[in-house]
């Protein structure tokens, strides 16, 4: 049988020693990559294409549910399989929410026994949602639910979806510079679509920018 191929990110070097000590002592799944930050992460993933990777939310570089955000762009346009697994210590509805709007099918708290990780894992490999078990089961069907009734914020559907993207990190605070390394476009490219975001958006600065990100939701100043 074919074993479940395992990502882990976390900036903390003992946590991955843990995961990786507790995921490869399964018979059905290994670790096959490790990354500290999020840049490191989406460029092995992009190398090694993991059926799962196990995400911080907490990276130094830039969010992990960014991450989580391209793997979910990658497999919407790029046909790869990867799912998510966040791993995190926040465990409020509001970072659950977002993780799964992100495209996370699991969320793990880090308080959690280690076979929560383990389940996550299967379970993320078949399609299924995981939340740890001090996290309301009641929130998946919430948040699938918050999804059919939400309505767009008019101002950002107008973006494409590359601009979307580089939206995303740009309020993030990745330079850009990074953002072309991340989405291997050039620099001249990023530069062209943020100013087009500016102008859809009725921008006129970097602190505006950040403003509506907070408004609809996809920047989190908690984080």
């Amino acid at each position: 049988m074919d074993k479940i191929n395992v990502i882990i990110v976390d900036d903390h070097p003992l946590v991955r020693d843990g995961l990786l000590g507790i995921i490869n002592a399964q018979s059905d799944m290994e670790v096959i990559g490790e990354a500290g930050q999020a840049g490191e992460a989406l460029e092995i993933a992009k190398r090694l294409k993991p059926q799962v990777m196990v995400l911080d939310i907490s990276l130094p570089d830039f969010n992990g549910l960014e991450v989580a955000y391209q793997l979910k762009v990658a497999r919407e346009n790029d046909g790869w399989q990867t799912q998510v697994v966040i791993l995190s210590m926040y465990s409020n509805e509001k970072f659950v929410f977002r993780a799964l709007d992100a495209g996370a099918l699991g969320y793990v708290h880090k308080n959690s026994p280690g076979r929560e990780i383990v389940e996550a894992i299967r379970s993320v490999t078949r399609g299924k949602y995981f939340l740890s078990s001090d996290i309301s089961s009641t929130l998946i069907s919430e948040y699938l639910k918050q999804c059919r009734n939400q309505r767009a914020e008019p101002s950002y559907e107008r973006l494409t979806h590359r601009e979307q993207e580089i939206f995303r990190l740009v309020v993030e605070g990745v330079s850009n510079r990074d953002i072309a390394r991340l989405l291997t476009i050039s620099k001249k490219t990023v530069e062209k679509h943020r100013a087009n975001i500016m102008r859809k958006l009725g921008a006129h600065n970097y602190a505006e920018l950040v403003k509506h990100a907070i408004k609809i939701g996809i920047l989190d100043t908690d984080i």
